[in-house]
């Protein structure tokens, strides 16, 4: 195990999924395998391999190793609308996307929104709102990857209300939301409010002190560059571009 977490930080991902799956030999191979440690083990194992194929964009595998890990949970009695599974349940939603399972993705995520505002509604803490804002996120860029703007903008400005409540006004993360939604709206035909929600995704990135946000900086400003070119603002799109091309550089 430490071998291949060793092997993953180091981005030797050939010999991270082999030492992962040489552990889940072992583990299968032993007299205690059946047992609870075993299984919790094992469930850890298939996580990882889960996360490294989602990483690698190898979905097939990734698919599979996010239901295994799921049934793996669930037969230890974890309960199927705990915070952990919920999070599973959206990875594979992803997966489904990127496979070009939209009708599986689309029940996914349906499955996520709803199950996370359940448990907002059951808990009332910062935990679960947080995770309830992703589902809605994340289903709002599903929206978004087929089109369908008018979805994805209802999906990102309640997303935004979310990560407001969350994180407050100036997170990065508001920003972030901010961003997307200027894309829904762009593809609707809304530049205006597009370009105002982007000035001030940039106007939070530049207040943020405590960590690089460069990257964010370079694709809040190509992203204005496309707003003001539909505009017909040659002139403030290069000077965005420019912009982003700056911040790039620092990344």
């Amino acid at each position: 195990m430490l071998v291949a977490q060793r092997a993953h930080a180091n981005g030797d991902y050939a010999r991270c999924e082999r030492f992962y799956h040489q552990a889940l030999g072992l583990l299968a191979s032993s007299k205690h395998a059946g047992a609870r440690a075993y299984l919790e083990a094992r469930t850890v194992i298939l996580d990882k391999l889960a996360n490294i194929y989602l990483e690698l964009g190898r979905w097939d595998e990734a698919e599979a190793n996010l239901k295994e890990t799921m049934r793996s949970l669930i037969s230890l009695g974890v309960d199927k609308e705990n915070e952990s599974i919920i999070e599973l349940s959206l990875k594979l939603s992803k997966t489904y996307s990127n496979q070009r399972k939209s009708e599986l993705a689309s029940v996914g995520f349906d499955w996520c929104v709803e199950t996370g505002k359940k448990k907002y509604a059951e808990k009332q803490d910062p935990e679960s709102h947080a995770l309830y804002g992703m589902c809605v996120h994340a289903k709002g860029q599903f929206h978004l990857a087929i089109g369908q703007y008018q979805e994805a903008a209802s999906s990102f400005s309640e997303a935004l209300k979310i990560a407001e409540s969350v994180y407050g006004l100036g997170h990065i993360q508001v920003a972030v939301v901010c961003n997307d939604l200027t894309t829904a709206l762009d593809g609707m035909g809304d530049v205006e409010e597009a370009e105002r929600l982007l000035r001030r995704s940039l106007e939070i990135a530049s207040s943020v002190k405590d960590q690089d946000v460069s990257e964010y900086v370079a694709t809040f400003y190509f992203n204005l560059g496309t707003i003001l070119t539909h505009k017909g603002d040659k002139g403030g799109a290069a000077e965005a571009y420019q912009r982003a091309k700056e911040a790039a550089k620092k990344t």
